[in-house]
């Protein structure tokens, strides 16, 4: 009876071991399943919170169509008297443009037959490239004429110097009994220092026509002509500073008696330089002339318009081609 009775505790015993290890084994479970529920939760919550924007699509956008410039006609003076040298065609669109009493002054340039190969307005200014035949050096006046005060001055790249002979001037002549021509001159100052020397040279097979030296020996200017057939002509003139380098330089191409290139360039001012091509038909009229900055890009083009061979008009067409004025005869 005692063996029963303790086999019965036994085995009670055993049955309240085996429940309470069920029940804890739950718990656990239950505290694993109640821990990851968050992480679970905080993960869903990441990945709905970062948004991405979409794409914009990005329409071309075609470049818009240049303006075209208003033409404007207007009534000038063509100077359809003047040769082709005498004035280059921008110089008369220039020259409409400005008063009455200052195209009166100009006026009076042209009348005295000088050519003016280079007319351009700088602010306040005209600057001019003028022929000056008594001139036995360069024959060329660079000139500034103030539009505020219409007054004019030789500006100093060309050398205007007295041909008299004085005790400090040594002179030398070509043995000519026709013209008296200068050969050489050397120039003195008062400690009888060579101040400088020129020299000309006639000859056409000799390029140097005209040469100037300093005291030291150094290149002042030179004036070249190169005969390329028998009816081309290139003149050069170059002006040089103390370190041998060139300061400005003018360059006139001729086909026969027109100019077909002209150029100016000054290392001080780029601004001020020029280009201009002309182009002649075969009754010796100009066509066309095509005007460039210093580095060769087109400015303005000109066209002039005629009436029986005399010119009654001119075209002005910007760098595309596209006529932006027109000036026509009074």
């Amino acid at each position: 009876m005692k063996k029963k009775v303790f086999v019965w505790v036994l085995s009670a015993a055993a049955v309240a071991v085996c429940a309470m290890a069920f029940v804890m084994n739950k718990d656990a479970e239950s505290e694993n399943t109640s821990a990851n529920v968050p992480v679970e939760s905080n993960t869903k919550l990441n990945k709905t919170s970062v948004s991405v924007p979409p794409k914009e699509e990005t329409k071309e956008v075609a470049p818009a169509e240049p303006e075209t410039p208003k033409e404007i006609i207007k009534k000038g003076e063509m100077y359809s008297s003047l040769s082709n040298n005498q004035l280059p065609l921008s110089g008369i669109v220039l020259l409409n443009d400005l008063d009455e009493d200052i195209q009166e002054e100009i006026g009076d340039v042209l009348d005295s037959s000088k050519n003016i190969f280079m007319l351009k307005k700088l602010d306040n200014k005209l600057l001019m490239l003028v022929e000056n035949p008594s001139d036995s050096r360069h024959n060329i006046d660079l000139q500034e004429f103030m539009l505020n005060s219409e007054s004019v001055k030789n500006l100093p790249f060309t050398t205007h110097i007295a041909g008299d002979e004085t005790e400090r001037d040594i002179w030398e002549y070509e043995d000519n009994d026709d013209m008296k021509r200068p050969v050489k001159h050397i120039k003195h100052d008062e400690d009888n220092n060579v101040e400088y020397t020129e020299i000309w040279n006639y000859s056409p097979e000799e390029a140097v026509k005209y040469e100037m030296r300093d005291g030291e020996n150094r290149v002042v200017s030179i004036k070249k002509e190169t005969i390329d057939n028998e009816t081309s002509l290139r003149e050069e003139h170059i002006f040089y500073n103390k370190d041998g380098s060139t300061k400005q330089s003018v360059a006139i191409s001729f086909n026969g008696p027109e100019i077909t290139r002209f150029t100016y360039y000054n290392s001080e001012k780029p601004e001020d330089g020029i280009i201009i091509y002309s182009e002649f038909g075969p009754d010796g009229n100009k066509t066309k002339e095509t005007v460039y900055t210093p580095d060769f890009k087109v400015i303005n083009i000109y066209e002039p318009v005629y009436k029986d061979g005399v010119r009654v008009g001119i075209r002005v067409l910007d760098n595309q081609n596209r006529e932006v004025e027109k000036i026509l005869s009074k």
